[in-house]
């Protein structure tokens, strides 16, 4: 839904593209299906295929054992998407089903990239990033000449804030603890510190109270 959403409010209305799609999550939405795609086809006419990762490799043209989407094998794309590429695309029937798609181009889109980062699957150069930051730049520093309409404009200001531990607690940090007569390095983890039980309450409720009336009273912040 969200990359139809974002389809329908961004580029619909100002290209020739088409959203082509059968997955369940957008039956109800006003997506095309391969068949009405054909019947509304234009010289100017291109599409935006969503497909799902399961739906792909079930299909006998990827590997599958079901009579369906043989049509994005026959085509020659310009680009394949893969989002959210670090969860569960490196797997064999993956690779089977990826390598059966033509295309000029690749793209690996994922907030979390750090497993394929540290395995070297990419060049430097082919790594970009981009960041809430780079957004709020762009949405301000988009030439006023140009004649493309700027995609940021309608994006909420952003503030970020850095936190930065003192001296003091950092020097305690640095000499670890003594657990069970070994010494063990302290290390924060986020996920761990906003845990929530069954009930969706705090875990460490008392330090996570500590550190927002921190933030909210301590006049340094």
């Amino acid at each position: 839904n969200s990359w139809f959403d974002d389809f329908e409010k961004f580029i619909a209305w100002q290209t020739n593209y088409k959203f082509v799609s059968t997955s369940d999550s957008l039956k109800d939405r006003p997506v095309l299906t391969r068949e009405q795609y054909i019947e509304s086809l234009t010289d100017n006419t291109r599409q935006i295929a969503f497909i799902s990762l399961q739906d792909l490799k079930g299909a006998i043209a990827f590997g599958g054992g079901y009579d369906k989407l043989a049509w994005v094998k026959q085509i020659n794309w310009d680009l394949l998407v893969v989002d959210e590429s670090h969860e569960g695309v490196d797997t064999f029937k993956t690779d089977v089903a990826f390598n059966e798609i033509k295309r000029n181009f690749t793209l690996h889109l994922s907030g979390t990239p750090f497993k394929a980062v540290a395995e070297g699957k990419f060049a430097e150069e082919q790594i970009f990033n981009w960041t809430y930051t780079d957004e709020q730049e762009a949405k301000v520093n988009w030439p006023v000449e140009s004649e493309e309409n700027n995609p940021y404009a309608l994006l909420p200001r952003l503030s970020m804030f850095s936190y930065q531990m003192s001296q003091m607690i950092t020097d305690e940090v640095n000499q670890g603890a003594n657990i069970e007569g070994e010494s063990k390095e302290y290390a924060f983890d986020l996920n761990e510190f906003f845990e929530t039980d069954d009930q969706g309450k705090f875990v460490h409720e008392s330090d996570v109270k500590k550190w927002l009336d921190s933030l909210t009273h301590n006049e340094k912040y």
